[in-house]
């Protein structure tokens, strides 16, 4: 399977006060490289990175979009893919042919891009909201921080297909070899879109009352549900947070396992991040094990 070089730039959280979830996602090692304003958002936002991929907030913004994430409890608004601008217009433009709208954008002393996103956007009802971003990629990545990368993105839906068939419709390809796998302790199949050094983990509902059905309930909507970043220490890392105040559901790391054709795979050790603690954001800290990296 031929892997594409586009990488995760960042994903949004629409919080309630830019500084205070700034400041909570520098305890927990992302460091800031960029603030200014979101013209396709209407947002004054600020990029926290990891040394891949980081987190944009999202605030001070009446846009529909903003407004209608920050009325759930669950607050992740949309993915952002750092590319080529040969390679972000090419996908834009099989956007607008699968029926998506894309709007063009500048972020001053960062970058330009195109936010694009699939099905009634005006009414904040866009289930794939994903924006192309053309930068330097050391304008977005944190070299001093102590957070490798983002490891992968969660999304739920009531259906994969609200994300499968947009993404696919963009280009990008789903990968036999580690889609369909079954999570017994979260209720949910999936799918896998590779990155460079991310993937795209696209979750549907596998058991009535499972935390896959709870999650997909509690957020409203389909789109993002979690970010899953790797810390170079986990277990030093945990020791951190829980001593400044960061909220986690258990005091160590914990193994998540999942059932691939039959066979069961370790995932991670993994420790969840409680959304209280970054003003909204669900969030995993782990350590990949076998599956799916292992498997591509």
């Amino acid at each position: 399977m031929e892997l594409t070089t586009d990488t995760c730039a960042y994903v949004s959280l629409v919080c309630d006060d830019l500084e205070t979830s700034a400041q909570a996602l520098e305890k927990l090692g992302f460091g800031r490289v960029w603030a200014g304003h979101h013209p396709a958002l209407g947002a004054t936002c600020a990029l926290l990175a990891s040394r891949s991929g980081g987190i944009l907030l999202v605030a001070d913004s009446d846009h529909p979009v903003v407004t209608a994430t920050r009325a759930t409890k669950e607050r992740w608004l949309h993915l952002s893919i750092l590319t080529d601008a040969s390679t972000a217009r090419e996908r834009a433009a099989r956007a607008v042919g699968a029926g998506a709208t894309v709007v063009d954008f500048e972020l001053e002393g960062l970058g330009s891009g195109i936010f694009v996103e699939f099905g009634a956007p005006a009414q904040g009802e866009a289930a794939m909201r994903v924006e192309f971003l053309i930068a330097d990629e050391a304008t977005v990545m944190c070299a001093g921080s102590s957070i490798r990368r983002i490891e992968s993105i969660a999304f739920a839906g009531l259906t994969r297909t609200a994300f499968t068939d947009p993404l696919v419709s963009m280009g990008y390809a789903i990968d036999p070899k580690t889609s369909d796998a079954d999570f017994p302790s979260l209720g949910g199949l999936n799918s896998i879109i590779w990155l460079r050094d991310n993937y795209l983990e696209l979750n549907e509902p596998l058991a009535a009352g499972g935390v896959m059905e709870n999650i997909r309930k509690r957020m409203g909507r389909d789109g993002v549900f979690g970010i899953n970043f790797e810390p170079d220490d986990l277990e030093g890392a945990c020791a951190r947070w829980r001593a400044d105040g960061i909220e986690t559901n258990t005091e160590a790391p914990i193994l998540l396992e999942g059932d691939l054709h039959g066979v069961t795979y370790p995932v991670c050790d993994i420790v969840t991040i409680n959304p209280r603690s970054t003003g909204g954001g669900r969030m995993f800290a782990l350590r990949p094990l076998t599956y799916p990296w292992e498997l591509r």
